[in-house]
């Protein structure tokens, strides 16, 4: 029974809900109230490179009143990503982190996408935010929301899954929408969780109803 009761936790352990991404993006610091604008290349956001042309790190205080957003907050912390850059600089701009992974193992990444509705009517910030993911170079996927307030980032949690084929795997996100009345299509709080086996959950099943009957 102390046997199981052990492997239970050294299988919790294993399958933690540690992401193995670096899925924030509150480095570099852009100042309150500011955004920074990254070129294709530039690894200073930690983790990640820049494809395309360029992508912006915002601040939660950064707002443009005059084309009817009030802030544009983070989904957490104070910063997130809008794939667009400055404007919106087309469907090749994103960025790319490459993870370390088991070949055969499936995984699930998430993360939370804003969609920005103008609260005024202007030009800008009117479409569905469309966010393309593309798993090691493969086909890109595209994910959309749309806002259900205006005025502000209205965060939505999408999710998606693969099966690793090798002991590396990259994980791309790219502006999916190609249109000019939308520029900002944000990501924050990327994650990426192993997927415990069948076989691995039916064990730690039967260890926890060891336990559950131990303390009864």
């Amino acid at each position: 029974m102390k046997l199981i009761a052990l492997s239970v936790l050294v299988g919790v352990g294993a399958f933690s809900s540690a992401s193995l991404i670096n899925g924030g993006f509150e480095d570099p610091g852009v100042g309150i109230g500011s955004y920074a604008t990254y070129g294709n290349g530039d690894t200073s956001i930690t983790g990640w490179t820049v494809v395309g042309a360029q992508v912006l790190v915002v601040d939660s205080a950064y707002g443009e009143p005059g084309n009817g957003i009030v802030q544009f907050q983070a989904n957490s912390g104070r910063q997130y990503l809008d794939l667009t850059g400055a404007g919106n600089n087309g469907t090749t701009s994103g960025v790319t982190q490459s993870i370390s992974t088991v070949a055969n193992q499936q995984y699930t990444v998430s993360w939370w996408q804003a969609n920005s509705l103008s609260n005024n009517g202007a030009p800008y910030y009117q479409a569905s935010s469309v966010v393309d993911l593309s798993i090691d170079g493969g086909s890109r996927v595209s994910y959309t929301s749309l806002g259900s307030f205006t005025g502000s980032n209205d965060w939505s949690l999408q999710s998606a899954s693969f099966v690793a084929s090798g002991a590396s795997t990259s994980i791309t996100f790219y502006n999916g929408y190609g249109g000019g009345d939308n520029n900002n299509i944000g990501i924050d709080d990327v994650s990426v969780e192993a997927v415990p086996e069948p076989a691995t959950l039916a064990i730690l099943g039967l260890g926890l109803a060891a336990i559950k009957r131990r303390r009864a």
